[in-house]
């Protein structure tokens, strides 16, 4: 399915993160991997190869699975070791699904996939690296990566597919940066928009009669309604309730006692 050309372009910093792959066994893996990346728009494919798994990259599978992401497998690199990397890459991510019943088993505590959106936020130096398609990544190799993420999954089937695992983190990821700015040539308010809202919204539920848990209740609403909405949408709502504090100034509105 294709979607909205406009607005989409290479500046966003997560599109020139890389993706590494270590030691994977199944050609079908690999290509599905570079398809999620083209998704994504993301390029820079790596396979840690200490196993002579190289190959994977020009198999029939690979290709196949691919479709139009073969392109990053002909600009795919290999690289002995993940410490390889160290010289290009500030942050080096790990992913992985042991987690439940096994915390002491991992060298660092799992972070979520928002968290990484809010660590990794503006970066363009991050590596996701996924771990082997039939054991993950070992302990030492986890050890060597700055953070690990998780994505949470049923308990009794816990290992997704190396590339489902990250087509779930580039969503989150690509998510958290539109809504920070814009998608689709959708502008958000800034913060001062926001906070001459929350100046308006409290004036106007003081007018209205709101007290205590009440008016914050309100308040809190409309906030996140800005929050996430367009901000033409905000500017008009701060033109009306605007409006209505100036028609009370001048008594032209009695405060309100009913339930909100």
């Amino acid at each position: 399915m294709s979607g909205p050309k406009s607005g989409r372009t290479a500046n966003e910093p997560y599109r020139r993160w890389s993706v590494v792959l270590v030691d994977p066994h199944y050609g079908m893996n690999v290509g599905y991997v570079a398809r999620v990346m083209m998704n994504f728009g993301l390029r820079d494919l790596v396979l840690v190869s200490s196993r002579g798994h190289s190959d994977k990259l020009g198999t029939k599978a690979a290709r196949q699975y691919a479709s139009h992401g073969s392109v990053l497998l002909d600009s795919a690199r290999v690289v002995n070791s993940l410490r390889s990397l160290r010289s290009e890459k500030g942050l080096l991510v790990a992913t992985t699904a042991k987690v439940v019943g096994a915390p002491r088993r991992l060298i660092r505590r799992p972070m979520s996939v928002e968290e990484l959106v809010d660590l990794a936020a503006g970066r363009d130096d991050v590596a996701l690296v996924l771990g082997r398609d039939t054991t993950g990544l070992t302990n030492e190799e986890i050890a060597e990566c700055d953070f690990v993420v998780h994505v949470p999954t049923w308990t009794d089937y816990p290992t997704l597919n190396i590339s489902h695992a990250l087509a779930i983190i580039l969503y989150e990821v690509a998510k958290g940066y539109h809504g920070m700015h814009g998608l689709y040539g959708m502008s958000h308010p800034s913060a001062q928009e926001l906070s001459a809202l929350d100046e308006i919204v409290s004036r106007t539920v003081d007018i209205l009669g709101y007290e205590g848990g009440r008016a914050t209740k309100v308040s809190v609403l409309i906030r996140r309604l800005a929050e996430r909405g367009d901000r033409t949408e905000v500017r008009a709502l701060m033109g009306v309730l605007g409006k209505f504090l100036g028609h009370a100034s001048h008594g032209h509105v009695a405060s309100s006692t009913g339930n909100a």
